[in-house]
Parts: structure tokens; C-alpha cells; sequence
């Protein structure tokens, strides 16, 4: 959670770890209720971040299309808050019980 990320980086930081968010925005600051921006993520200190999951893609519809947005404001639009990240394929259960993932990793 964006509320406890602060806090474990802060507890963690002796230890050598980093923290990541489990997600971040495709838009900066603003008007985007519930989103955690980049900028903010930086802000607090947390510049790793997963993109893409498949639990967001399921719950949130998040496409592949969301998914490079998100990546391509991450990298490249976010001004000096860069962050640095893990990109997730996001294949479904029925696809790899399909055995699809190849398909899924060239989509």
C-alpha cells in the first residue's frame, strides 16, 4: 500500500533493501483519484515499481496497451522522477494452463 511505503523503506534502509510500489499511474499529478503517481513515488523515496500484474490486468482491465503507458510515462515523460521497472507479462492462469505463454511473451 502507497500508505505504508514510506515506513517500510524508512525501516528497511539499514538493511540495504529497496522498496517497490505494486503500481503506479500512466499520468502525473493531478485529479486522479486513488492513482500514486511517479513523481509522488520519487517523492517518498520509492523508485522501483511493478507495472503490469496480471491481478491488475484481471481485476482492472489493465491492457497490454494500459500497461506500455504506464512504462512509457515511467520512463520517458516523468521528467527527473525516473523510476526503475518491473515489468510484468501478465498471462492468465487459463493461458498458462494452456501452455500459451510463449504467445503471451510475443503479444
Amino acid at each position: 500500500s502507497p500508505v505504508h511505503m514510506d515506513l517500510a523503506r524508512r525501516l528497511l534502509a539499514k538493511e540495504k533493501f529497496e522498496v517497490a510500489s505494486q503500481n503506479c499511474a500512466k499520468t502525473g499529478n493531478g485529479a486522479y483519484t486513488g492513482e500514486t503517481s511517479v513523481q509522488m513515488l520519487v517523492d517518498m523515496g520509492i523508485h522501483w515499481s511493478l507495472i503490469g500484474h496480471s491481478e491488475r490486468r484481471q481485476y482492472y482491465g489493465e491492457s497490454d496497451e494500459v500497461v506500455a503507458a504506464k512504462v512509457d510515462y515511467a520512463l520517458n515523460t516523468a521528467g527527473e522522477a525516473k523510476m526503475e521497472l518491473a515489468v510484468c507479462i501478465g498471462e492468465t492462469l487459463k493461458e498458462r494452463e494452456g501452455g500459451k505463454f510463449k504467445e503471451v511473451c510475443t503479444r
